[in-house]
């Protein structure tokens, strides 16, 4: 490990919870859809016998690697929420019945789940289709972010089935603390249960500075690179 190398650092503020739903790196979730891609994958391929290019998504570079950036962040218990399409700006929310009680034992003081009260509000966020309200789900994390970077908060890319959409936004570098997930609640008429350890959004640093571009014509040097990087992934019946 490089002692001198960045770091970006998550204080625990509830080892109760976060020992049990810590944040991880992007590249240790797993998601269903790509393990049944490659098991189609590898019977298309038995299939085609080499008598045609057999290519699938989840080996897509660009997919992959926006899938494996950064850290993920999950929730820390079961909840179930539900709106009701007559009340466009109000949800129940439900918890493990005996919950609360632990959480004044170990004097949690955080909300669980909380929103912003958009009705009638000339600050509102455009939400689309989804829940009027966005909702703010709060984990137990403080996070210092290195000068020279900010973090960056995004939907967790190409998720199986995602019930919320996370909000992007930047954090910058510095100590931050009331950590909580803005989300997008696509239901927006009936109850949905949301496991503990779902992934809520992932987390990916970013350089604060942004480098200079230029726009140039092609050239003669760009046009064999060009060739060379369409011959690697043309000339053989499946490539890695």
């Amino acid at each position: 490990m490089n002692i001198f190398r960045p770091k970006i650092k998550f204080y625990s503020e509830c080892p109760v919870i976060t020992e049990s739903y810590p944040i991880y790196e992007s590249k240790e979730y797993k998601r269903k859809w790509v393990k049944a891609c490659a098991s189609a994958y590898q019977k298309h391929k038995d299939k085609a016998d080499n008598r045609h290019t057999v290519i699938t998504a989840a080996k897509c570079p660009g997919m992959r690697t926006i899938m494996e950036m950064g850290y993920i962040v999950t929730t820390w218990c079961d909840l179930t929420i539900e709106t009701d399409k007559n009340s466009p700006y109000e949800y129940k929310i439900y918890y493990p019945s005996n919950l609360d009680r632990l959480l004044k034992e170990i004097d949690y003081k955080k909300p669980i789940v909380s929103d912003f009260i958009l009705n009638n509000s000339s600050l509102k966020i455009p939400t689309g289709n989804y829940f009027n309200n966005i909702l703010k789900i709060w984990v137990p994390w403080s996070i210092e972010v290195p000068k020279g970077w900010n973090l960056m908060f995004m939907p967790v890319q190409y998720d199986d089935d995602p019930k919320f959409t996370a909000c992007t936004g930047v954090l910058p570098s510095g100590h931050n603390t009331e950590f909580n997930i803005h989300i997008f609640w696509h239901e927006t008429d009936g109850r949905v249960h949301i496991p503990a350890g779902t992934p809520l959004c992932q987390l990916v640093p970013i350089k604060t500075e942004t480098p200079d571009f230029k726009f140039k014509n092609i050239n003669e040097r760009i046009k064999k690179l060009n060739m060379k990087k369409i011959f690697s992934v043309t000339h053989k019946f499946k490539y890695k």
